[in-house]
């Protein structure tokens, strides 16, 4: 199976190649582009393969930080199917949308993988011809750091709407889920778990749990964000919001930005968590320099992750752009 292997220092991952005769992933819910398989730095492992059963053919078979785009309407595009950003047109089998189903692909689009002159960086470019231009830049940009960066132009005549999350499968030297699993946010998080669990809970400033998770269990919460406005970051000034978006989203979407996001410092209009390990000293800092409408939580014995949701809306021509970071400690 081909490999995309990136090192900086002790900092080294290894990416499965997208164009390989047999792909690692072959779903159809996540961004196929960009998945990375292992990460160490420090003499640590970040990421390693999480399910105890794989199926390159499973809606779930990725690790690390995983992007998925909500998929786009039938309608918005001219031939029949959902548009599924990173991975092509699907088929519309009539039925609502289902994540967790494998869809035939319609039309698989154009993808390219360029390295750079470094072992440090690689670039993914995903066209649909007259739907959509995706471009994604793998890059350690210094030991014990990671940049997801993205930009996504629309070249349909209609608007595209939809969300991207990413789904953070980070694993502490495979310590499991349990009581030394802390979450940290900048804000005191709120929301309502999908079960009454004795297992987890929210703190004042993050996540914590109680014991730890047992084989067969999960926890989940699919609203988590700050309690009150005033503690969350405050969202950048954007270009000016396109007339018939709803407010809210219009406020906090990804659009064309006239300022220029440093790669050192992401803007504090992002969000920002850690995940830490309190028996093994281990952690991951990530922020994004786009505002998170919500957040999706979810755990099981295994692995333990946080999703941000970022808005996006582009009218026919406009580009998105938006970075990830990660720093591992």
């Amino acid at each position: 199976m081909d490999m995309i292997t990136l090192e900086r220092g002790t900092t080294r991952l290894r990416m499965m190649d997208p164009l390989a005769e047999e792909p690692y992933y072959r779903g159809t819910r996540f961004d196929r582009t960009g998945i990375i398989l292992e990460l160490e730095s420090g003499g640590h492992r970040y990421i390693q393969p999480w399910q105890r059963h794989y199926d390159p053919w499973s809606h779930d078979a990725v690790s690390g930080p995983a992007e998925e785009f909500l998929p786009v309407s039938p309608g918005a595009v001219e031939t029949a199917g959902w548009l599924k950003i990173g991975v092509g047109l699907l088929r519309d089998d009539g039925a609502p949308y289902d994540r967790f189903k494998l869809y035939d692909i319609l039309d698989p689009g154009l993808l390219t993988v360029s390295a750079g002159l470094e072992p440090t960086v690689v670039t993914f470019r995903h066209k649909l011809s007259d739907r959509y231009d995706y471009v994604k830049t793998v890059e350690i940009p210094a030991e014990g750091r990671l940049h997801l960066t993205h930009a996504l132009r629309n070249d349909s005549p209609d608007p595209i709407d939809t969300y991207v999350y990413c789904h953070n499968f980070f694993i502490l030297d495979g310590a499991p889920t349990g009581r030394a699993t802390r979450f940290e946010f900048p804000w005191r998080p709120v929301g309502d778990w999908r079960a009454p669990y004795d297992s987890v809970r929210l703190t004042d400033r993050g996540i914590a749990f109680d014991r730890d998770l047992r084989p067969d269990e999960t926890v989940f919460m699919g609203n988590l964000r700050p309690d009150s406005p005033k503690n969350q970051a405050p969202v950048s000034l954007l270009l000016q919001n396109n007339a018939g978006v709803q407010a809210k989203k219009a406020q906090n979407a990804v659009t064309p930005s006239t300022q220029s996001m440093s790669n050192d410092s992401p803007a504090a209009s992002g969000y920002r968590f850690a995940l830490r390990n309190l028996d093994n000293g281990l952690g991951v800092e990530a922020s994004c320099d786009s505002q998170m409408e919500y957040a999706v939580f979810w755990s099981n014995s295994d692995v333990s992750c946080l999703e941000p949701y970022i808005p996006i809306h582009l009218n026919p021509g406009q580009t998105a752009r938006w970075t990830l970071d990660y720093r591992f400690l």
